[in-house]
């Protein structure tokens, strides 16, 4: 039985925060990879085009892992109790939770070794290095820091209140 990897989407899901994992994980051997999100509808991305998952949340099967992807969409995702509900049920019967690219890199050398996840890695010439010193608050300027808090101060706000209220099924 294949190794099978379960990402939920929803609206306004960033894309590369799914996009950049699946990529990975298609390139394990043996792994069933299942993109699901609540219905069959195309899930508009915070890219300004849309995907199509292969599953609804009611048919996908069972993961061994649950990779979650964030985005603009994460506090409606999180105050939809359905949506919650499904993922909370994927997570409860997977052995391994996680989310972004490296992670999953991370996840593919503990279960199907590290040479598998180097390998991944070249093929995919994975080797980050950004043009700017800005990836990180401890490398940002000060200027930069203090743009990217007040930008981020509302939807802090906003997450913490979606968090606090989110209901399940």
């Amino acid at each position: 039985m294949a190794f099978r990897v379960v990402i939920p989407i929803f609206p306004n899901v960033t894309q590369l925060d799914f996009t950049g994992p699946a990529q990975m994980f298609a390139k394990v051997p043996d792994l069933e990879l299942c993109i699901a999100a609540k219905d069959a509808a195309p899930v508009p991305t915070d890219s300004g085009f849309s995907v199509n998952a292969p599953y609804t949340f009611a048919d996908c099967p069972a993961a061994d892992l649950v990779c979650v992807p964030g985005g603009g969409g994460v506090i409606e995702a999180i105050q939809d109790p359905y949506f919650l509900s499904c993922v909370e049920r994927q997570c409860a019967r997977a052995r391994y939770v996680t989310s972004g690219v490296d992670f999953s890199l991370t996840v593919i050398a503990q279960v199907f070794g590290e040479q598998i996840a180097r390998l991944i890695q070249l093929s995919m010439q994975y080797n980050p290095q950004p043009p700017f010193e800005s990836g990180h608050p401890s490398v940002a300027s000060e200027t930069t820091v203090a743009q990217a808090n007040a930008i981020y101060a509302q939807r802090a706000q906003a997450m913490r209140a979606a968090l606090k209220g989110a209901k399940r099924s």
